[in-house]
């Protein structure tokens, strides 16, 4: 209610004008939405459009990539007895040239101990990077554009893990992840899977300079 004896004055209460700029700026009509490019509203799946046969070829291949590079890092725990030899010899070496990085006296027991752990620690991450690569994937067949840049950095992060790790770290399973990720980020820059993953309009706010 308004008037003298109400907490809510005039002034409180939104004019229409400021609802008809809020609707302008965000429409909630299902075709205004579809024709500037804006997603539906409504979460029903049967609303959305099936997606091409490379998005889904390209999902298969994530999932196929993320249970591979898990396998890749379990497999590496059976090399922990070379992955120990060439990180001692490593530091060997390291120590005769006089590195400051060699100034620790280290035995092959204190390398050993220390392995274990930082292997079980690369898997654990694995396991991470997986699930965020089945989560994307997931995202990019629903028609998520930014999730095929989160799909990019993650296949960047085991670019770096098998070309920048010491030689003993890796494995050919790690090889064959890795290819199935890059095979699987370039079906989705293909034209064909690149109009399922259109760039949004910016909404322009209230805030923002109108010019």
């Amino acid at each position: 209610m308004t008037g003298p004896d109400s907490p809510y004055g005039p002034a409180d209460e939104p004019e229409e004008s400021d609802r008809s700029s809020r609707e302008t700026e965000y429409p909630i009509d299902e075709r205004e939405r579809e024709a500037i490019g804006l997603p539906p509203l409504s979460s029903d799946r049967r609303d959305r459009p099936d997606p091409p046969q490379l998005v889904r070829i390209s999902v298969l291949l994530w999932v196929a990539a993320a249970i591979v590079t898990v396998a890749g890092f379990v497999l590496m725990l059976s090399s922990q007895r070379q992955i120990v030899a060439a990180l001692l010899n490593a530091y060997e070496v390291a120590r005769n040239a006089g590195e400051s990085i060699a100034n620790r006296d280290l035995s092959e027991a204190d390398i050993a101990a220390g392995v274990p752990g930082l292997l079980w620690s690369l898997v654990v991450g694995s396991v991470m990077i997986a699930g965020l690569i089945g989560l994307f994937a997931y995202r990019v067949r629903e028609g998520t554009r930014s999730a095929r840049t989160a799909l990019l950095a993650l296949t960047l992060v085991l670019l770096v893990f098998v070309f920048g790790m010491p030689g003993v770290f890796v494995n050919l399973v790690h090889v064959i992840g890795l290819a199935l990720a890059v095979i699987a980020l370039v079906l989705l820059y293909l034209p064909a899977a690149a109009e399922y993953l259109p760039r949004l309009p910016s909404v322009r706010r209230r805030w923002r300079d109108p010019s």
